[in-house]
């Protein structure tokens, strides 16, 4: 494989996961990505050229191993002594009482037959964490091209999709009607993707205005990382997520600073009035909402499902429910007064469900991983002149993980891939952005004179 189609595979991969895997509605695109995903992991894993690159992705990979182990043991059978033991079973074994049956050996998960559908989109992430451990496999440009290109379609098609009222535009049957929900179901999905791709646009140009040798493309991708910056502001002002409303501002700030990389004086004041933006205006959404919301506003619909949700955290905390749960769990704690024709898959929290199906064991790992992310975002602004495609990547992923506080973004396959992208855009050990000497979008090659006398 030529080093040119090698670099091209992954955001290929990325821009496919932007346009197919907006919804766990989508089982044929999803069973696309999935076998796409394991050709990728294969193909990585066996190519040939530059081996992994320099990176701090290896906790990353203990802590992925550490995952699939803990749903390995969730799938385990064990003697009715020990799961009869455990803490929110007792329903179970009164099911089999009533049927006048013997108590059988049965795994930890309540539904194990859950777990396979919720683990293979997996597969999606995994594929970009294990094809950008290849150094040869990684341009960071080719992936910021794919995501804002991606990113300025699905504007697009939400721009098509509250303009003319017909439902023909929304590519899943159960969607936000009404609202730009792009390449999605979910509009608030689709704001957590234009959020994530504004930092990129500015590093993109950031990148590109400091480049010191080839200028071939340099002025294409600086004018259109410009251009899609200005479309995906405008295309914020369209999104009603009252989450996307909390962070656009910080966002922007902060991807101001990315542009002053140069400026240690006005990057540091930049990224702390973004997190004391951030502060105000969560403080004064807790205002409004406590002065009186409307019982049927996303938030208090919200706070109802984090209040049930809470309930299976008391029972499930400690070992589990197993992966893939929640819902029908969240069917039995609902309580009664508020059950509607509306259908609650997710806590709208990633965390509490995280909880509540993964347990103790789901916290530790992600107690272990937050540590090794905040470094790496510290580390990414630490040195005057950084990588811009690494800061963008601690913006963008911090913009993820506030938003799983109130959304399950990561619950798609598209935000899933972005996130990994991000991570391991943290995890690269780069050289600073003013003493790069890298090429362009592709690599110019030059014929010494030594080797044309040799011809």
């Amino acid at each position: 494989m030529s080093g040119r189609v090698r670099e091209a595979v992954v955001p290929l991969f990325l821009f496919a996961c932007l346009l197919l895997g907006g919804s766990a509605q989508g089982v044929g695109q999803l069973l696309l990505l999935e076998f796409g995903a394991i050709l990728l992991i294969i193909a990585a894993t066996w190519s040939g050229g530059a081996g992994a690159a320099k990176t701090e992705a290896r906790p990353l990979l203990w802590l992925g191993s550490a995952f699939l182990l803990l749903l390995v043991l969730q799938q385990l059978p064990l003697p009715p002594a020990i799961w009869g033991a455990l803490p929110g079973r007792g329903f179970v074994a009164q099911g089999y009482a009533l049927l006048g049956q013997e108590l059988p050996w049965l795994p930890l998960s309540l539904a194990p037959y859950d777990a396979w559908p919720a683990l293979l989109p997996v597969l999606v992430p995994l594929a970009v964490l294990v094809a950008m451990r290849r150094k040869s496999w990684v341009r960071p440009s080719l992936l910021v091209v794919a995501l804002l290109l991606a990113t300025l379609l699905g504007a697009i098609l939400g721009a098509l999709q509250i303009q003319s009222g017909w439902q023909q535009f929304y590519l899943y049957r159960y969607s936000a009607y009404g609202q730009p929900t792009g390449f999605f179901a979910n509009s608030n999905h689709m704001g957590t993707l234009l959020l994530v791709a504004i930092p990129f646009a500015v590093a993109l140009v950031t990148e590109q205005l400091h480049k010191r040798r080839s200028r071939r493309w340099r002025s294409a991708l600086i004018a259109f990382g410009i251009l899609a910056g200005l479309a995906l502001l405008g295309a914020l002002a369209l999104n009603r997520s009252l989450a996307v409303l909390l962070l656009s501002a910080p966002i922007v700030l902060a991807s101001i600073a990315i542009a002053a990389s140069g400026r240690a004086t006005w990057r540091k004041p930049l990224l702390l009035l973004s997190i004391a933006l951030f502060a105000a205006m969560l403080v004064a959404g807790f205002v409004r909402h406590s002065a009186g919301a409307s019982k049927e506003s996303s938030f208090a619909t919200r706070e109802e499902i984090w209040t049930s949700s809470l309930t299976l955290v008391k029972e499930y905390g400690v070992t589990g429910s197993g992966l893939g749960t929640y819902p029908r769990l969240y069917a039995h704690a609902e309580a009664p007064g508020s059950v509607d024709l509306t259908y609650v898959n997710h806590a709208h929290n990633d965390y509490l469900e995280l909880l509540i199906e993964l347990g103790l064991p789901g916290a530790l790992l992600l107690a272990a991983f937050l540590p090794w992310w905040s470094r790496q975002a510290r580390r990414a602004w630490a040195v005057q002149g950084n990588d811009p495609y690494a800061q963008a990547a601690s913006i963008s992923s911090a913009a993820i993980l506030l938003h799983s506080l109130v959304d399950f973004p990561l619950r798609t396959a598209a935000i899933a891939a972005v996130f990994a992208m991000c991570v391991m855009l943290l995890a690269r050990r780069s050289k600073p952005l003013l003493a790069e000497q890298e090429g362009d979008l592709w690599p110019t090659r030059h014929l010494t004179i030594d080797q044309l006398g040799a011809r």
